[in-house]
C-alpha cells in the first residue's frame, strides 16, 4: 500500500503585488487629517500633541495581487520587478485579483522639508497611541478653531482613555501603576 506523504505542519501563502497605475487628484472639498499623539511622560502624567495635516491630494491605484501556497513555510526570497518576470520564473504564483485602492495624501508634519505621505503610510508607521482622523472641512477656514475644537477634545479623550486602560493591563500578574 503506498504511503501518503504528510502535509507540512505549517502552510503559508506568499503574495506579490504590482501597481499597474496611479492617479492623483485634488479633493473637491478642503480636508485635513487630525493627528493626535498621547503618551505618559516620565512623571506618569498624560500628555498629548495635536497636528492638523492638510490633505493635498487623493490617490487612486490599480493593483494586481498574485499569491502562491508555500508548503515549506518559508517565504520566496526572490524579488520580481514585474508580473512578466514572476510568470517567466515559473515560481507557482497565480493571479488572484485586481483591486482599486484609494488613499489621501497629506503634508507630513514629521518632515522638515515638506514631505508628502499617504494616510496609509502614516497609520503603518505610528504606534497604537496615535490617532488619525480624516475630516472634511465644509465650512469657511476662519471657523476651523470652533468647528474642530469638539472633534479634537473627543479624540484626545479617546486616546487618553486608551492610555489609561493600557496602563491598567496586568504585567507579570500584577497591575501596572
Amino acid at each position: 500500500m503506498p504511503t501518503i506523504p504528510k502535509s507540512p505542519s505549517r502552510v503559508s501563502w506568499s503574495t506579490r503585488e504590482f501597481i499597474q497605475s496611479v492617479a492623483n487628484s485634488q479633493p473637491a472639498e478642503r480636508m485635513i487629517v487630525l493627528a493626535v499623539d498621547v503618551w505618559k511622560n516620565d512623571a506618569g502624567e498624560i500628555e498629548h500633541v495635536v497636528h492638523r495635516l492638510p490633505v493635498v491630494g487623493l490617490e487612486t491605484s490599480l493593483v494586481h495581487r498574485w499569491s502562491r501556497r508555500d508548503c515549506s513555510g518559508e517565504p520566496d526570497g526572490r524579488e520580481y520587478s514585474s508580473e512578466r518576470e514572476l510568470q517567466d520564473a515559473d515560481a507557482g504564483y497565480r493571479f488572484q485579483h485586481e483591486e482599486v485602492r484609494r488613499d489621501v495624501v497629506v503634508l507630513n508634519h514629521d518632515s522638515d522639508d515638506g514631505e508628502l505621505a499617504t494616510l496609509t503610510d502614516l497609520r503603518e508607521s505610528q504606534s497604537d497611541t496615535y490617532l488619525l482622523r480624516l475630516i472634511v472641512c465644509d465650512w469657511p477656514k476662519p471657523e476651523d478653531e470652533s468647528r474642530l475644537a469638539p472633534i479634537v477634545s473627543e479624540a484626545v479623550a479617546e486616546m487618553t482613555a486608551h492610555i489609561r486602560q493600557e496602563s491598567q493591563q496586568p504585567i507579570g500578574g500584577r497591575t501596572a501603576s
